[in-house]
């Protein structure tokens, strides 16, 4: 922790260029003099907190960074590249230089521009780009994808999409070399050597690019785990290391500084041709520190060596802590570290496949919180699935290498006579992964996991390899009693909220764009779900991020697609047990029928709403206040908006009106028969003209409303409901302005609102 509040310090105060270059020095020094192993181990281990916490203070003091670039129309002067061969619109501009309203000036920035059309001509080198710039959007629902912070481990400040508008072209420079166009030509060239599906399994088994693969061949890679394959990693590395020694050893070359460099030399160059992914970097400097062992004659210690990358590549670009490639590269090798001599004491087998199907599972154990987090699912069929995969690919890979050098120096009859075993090869591999893929146990999709159950869960690991080490960087006896107290304060604070009489509510009105989706948590963490926007925004992502995988009570007020998009997924997936339905569609009956069949062919209800029906769950009421009515009692005014459901929702001294679209005659007539004071509304029909009349809010009397929209055609909000809402003195919060408003209570003293993306936060007193 001391290590940790260092680093925010060292970080605010000192420019990261000295950081990296003293860092870099205090390395080297400790590595080559260091005395005690032990010393070195926990220096590493402090350093490694330091800058830990420059990380994580290099993320929260984003805003106070200087924009560079800022947003409006520039033209910006640098090096274009484009990182995915098959994506011909993609390119990154490292800015060098800028021309404004000031002039120009100098620049160091860089740009992702998006297009439409084909810019592959402008790959690999410098141009002149003038056209709009942006800030990557930030995410407006808790735990959603997050594409500013994306932009920034992925090395870009600003998006610019080129449009009619936008000017670019080329600058020539002499001497400008891009190592990347290496593999470009090579994926080029082959393309008339190798089958269509084979060179998209080149292209990612060789250098990582995945952009050739089709969107079923990457969903079967995903759901089969061998998603690492595809990626250059540490694998991939290990085998043209071990290669090129073993060719370095044939030719008899003794002297081993010469070797290693001519090897280190090599996969450096191989690295910057494949554009320098994490996990290759990782893995070179693994493979230097191994080397430099070797040479200097120094027992190898991979901890340290996994503790050195680490500190390296967060040195360099400290946003690389949140990216999925960097926390499952180290979290692989640390589990292979620490896990996997744990699991060996159950089972000491020698036999190769054994081996590796035990490196699999530890990999798998020490990274499953980190795939639930980004991806939402684990693949248990990885396990099987990489031990033949891994052993074939210590074959193969050579052999792919081999063949891309041939390409690339277009060497006589070696690619032609390599072409048809690659063919069947990479054949072999889409049947393997969509075979393991297409297993009804293949993976299991879950939700995020909260940080006390991911506590829990390394807890859980930790004490299992101290159960079967007796050296883990202390002695055991006080790192099993720590374990245990870490273990005991996690599983109390664990402990649901209501075991300790914290009985409160929470509801969160998410942003999905132009539609409707509320979700509340009971005080005993039931889930009710009203409405699930229109399916732009992937509800059951956003839900799952939020460690929901099911809904105990779904009620979809109307059926028109802003409420009812996300449901038809989730009614598919089974991940709601019972659903509140209006038993007349005056639109879309067919949507009506499909959710009844989705819900009934996985065992689940569907119970249908009646005006006075009442629902108690956990002190919650839930009483129903419209519905429409059958076609003989309908009057003529009846739309599907004005018959939607109409909710009171009712906590102890908490109440909460959810108006589904419904317009003024309805309104009219709930006014008429209402009796009482509420709390907070849902804005009827995201602020329309037609609805949120002044009878109705003279009737309710809400504290504060919620007006759940999106950008449209339709003028909402309107203008002059913003204004009724102000003159009747409540507070308004919108999702489009707000992102996601959460509110919690207790039902007794007051509620608090909090807004996701604009940070509003209030409190609110009860009757």
């Amino acid at each position: 922790m001391f290590s940790y509040l260092i680093g925010i310090l060292v970080l605010l105060d000192s420019p990261i260029i000295f950081m990296t270059g003293f860092s870099l020095l205090i390395l080297c020094l400790l590595y080559v003099f260091g005395r005690s192993e032990e010393t070195l181990k926990r220096f590493f281990i402090a350093l490694f907190g330091v800058l830990l916490g420059m990380a994580l203070s290099f993320h929260a003091s984003a805003e106070m960074q200087d924009d560079v670039l800022g947003n409006g129309e520039f033209e910006v002067y640098g090096y274009a590249y484009g990182p995915e061969y098959g994506n011909t619109g993609k390119l990154v501009l490292k800015v060098e230089g800028i021309n404004d309203a000031d002039g120009y000036r100098d620049a160091n920035a860089a740009i992702l521009i998006l297009a439409d059309a084909d810019l592959s001509e402008y790959r690999h080198g410098y141009v002149k780009y003038k056209g709009s710039l942006y800030d990557e959007s930030k995410p407006k629902n808790p735990n959603e994808f997050d594409y500013r912070l994306y932009g920034l481990f992925k090395g870009y400040d600003k998006v610019s999409f080129f449009d009619e508008s936008s000017v670019i072209e080329k600058v020539p420079v002499e001497g400008s070399f891009d190592p990347v166009a290496i593999k470009d030509e090579i994926l080029a060239k082959s393309e008339i050597i190798i089958e269509g599906k084979s060179r998209a399994y080149f292209a990612s088994l060789v250098f990582g690019d995945t952009s050739l693969l089709s969107e079923e061949q990457e969903q079967q890679i995903g759901m089969s785990g061998l998603s690492h394959l595809f990626a250059v990693s540490g694998l991939h590395i290990a085998i043209l290391y071990g290669f090129l020694l073993k060719l370095l050893d044939f030719f008899h070359m003794k002297n081993r500084w010469v070797k290693y460099a001519a090897v280190l030399s090599i996969v450096a160059g191989f690295i910057s041709i494949t554009g320098f992914p994490v996990s290759a970097v990782r893995a070179f400097l693994f493979i230097t520190v191994l080397a430099l062992s070797k040479i200097a004659k120094r027992k190898y210690d991979l901890l340290n060596s996994l503790l050195i990358a680490a500190m390296i590549v967060l040195t360099l670009n400290p946003y690389q802590i949140y990216s999925p490639g960097f926390q499952l590269s180290f979290g692989a090798v640390a589990s292979i570290h620490f896990i996997y001599p744990a699991i060996r004491k159950w089972n000491g087998s020698q036999n190769m496949a054994v081996k590796a199907f035990l490196i699999s599972l530890a990999v798998q154990i020490g990274i499953a919180p980190i795939l639930i987090w980004h991806f939402n699912y684990i693949s248990i069929v990885s396990i099987i699935a990489n031990v033949p995969a891994i052993i074939l690919m210590g074959i193969w890979q050579p052999v792919l290498y081999i063949f891309a050098i041939a390409v690339h120096f277009s060497i006589p009859f070696v690619p032609g006579a390599l072409a048809l075993p690659i063919d069947l090869a990479m054949a072999g591999l889409n049947w393997f992964s969509g075979e393991a893929a297409g297993l009804s146990w293949a993976y299991v999709e879950l939700p995020s996991m909260g940080p006390k159950a991911v506590g829990i869960y390394y807890c859980t690991c930790i004490l299992f390899v101290l159960q079967s080490r007796k050296d883990v960087l202390f002695y055991a006896d006080r790192m099993k009693r720590a374990a245990a107290v870490i273990m005991a304060v996690l599983v109390i604070a664990a402990v649901p909220s209501i075991a300790i009489g914290k009985e409160r509510i929470e509801i969160i009105f998410f942003d999905v764009g132009q539609g409707d989706c509320m979700l509340l948590k009971t005080k005993n963490d039931r889930k009710i779900l009203v409405d699930s926007g229109s399916g732009d925004k992937n509800i059951d992502d956003i839900l799952l991020k939020n460690g929901i995988g099911s809904i105990d009570l779904a009620v979809l007020t109307h059926f028109h697609e802003d409420h009812y998009g996300g449901f038809m997924e989730l009614a598919e997936k089974g991940r709601i047990d019972t659903m509140l339905l209006k038993e007349r569609a005056w639109e879309n009956q067919n949507i009506k029928n499909d959710l009844e069949a989705k819900m009934e062919a996985n065992g689940n209800s569907v119970i249908y709403a009646k005006e006075g029906q009442s629902i108690e769950m956990d002190g919650l009421t839930i009483e129903v206040l419209n519905v429409c009515k059958s076609q003989e009692e309908s009057d003529s005014h009846a739309t599907e908006n004005d018959d939607s459901i109409v909710l009171l929702l009712d906590y102890r001294n908490f109440e909460l009106l959810l108006t589904g679209d419904i317009e003024s005659e309805t309104e009219k007539r709930l006014a008429s028969e209402n009796t009482e004071d509420i709390d907070l509304i849902k804005a009827s029909h995201h602020g329309s003209k037609t609805s949120n009349t002044e009878v109705f809010l003279e009737s309710f009397k809400p504290e504060t409303a919620v007006i759940q929209v999106g950008k449209n055609f339709f003028g909402h909000p309107a203008p002059s409901v913003i204004d009724r809402y102000g003159a009747f003195g409540i507070d308004i919060y919108r999702t489009d302005n707000d992102g996601a408003i959460s509110i919690e209570t207790d039902g007794f003293e007051k509620y608090s609102i909090n807004s996701f993306f604009s940070n509003r936060s209030e409190e609110y007193g009860l009757e």
